[in-house]
């Protein structure tokens, strides 16, 4: 794992030989270069989960924060058209004005 050798770089050599030195006292198995390794693992694993977990949070399409704020714009839009009634609606468009709102928002918390 190419990825593991960067953030090996980035733990210091300090940590690996107290490592080192905890492992000959009896109190560990792993080496200091083992460990560093283990721990840039752990490390990446973590950063990626939160990367996929603000992604989903984000950009999902049903429950995301972007979707949420185009929901949002979308019920403005229609509340203001309601307050308009059917001025400057088009003919094709008029059904549109039938939408209850608090069933629309009742749908979305299903």
């Amino acid at each position: 794992m190419e990825a593991v050798y960067v953030m090996e770089g980035m733990i210091s050599k300090e940590f690996c030989k107290i490592q080192d030195t905890h492992s000959r006292l009896g109190g560990g198995h792993l080496s200091g270069d083992k460990w560093a390794q283990g721990l840039s693992t752990k490390l990446m694993e973590m950063t990626h989960g939160q990367w996929l977990v603000r992604n989903f949070l984000i950009h999902d399409n049903v429950s995301g924060m972007l979707a949420l704020e185009r929901k949002e714009d979308l019920q403005i839009a229609i509340e203001e058209q309601q307050e308009m009634g059917m001025d400057g609606l088009a003919e094709e468009d008029r059904y549109l004005m039938e939408i209850n709102l608090v069933d629309l928002e009742a749908m979305e918390k299903k």
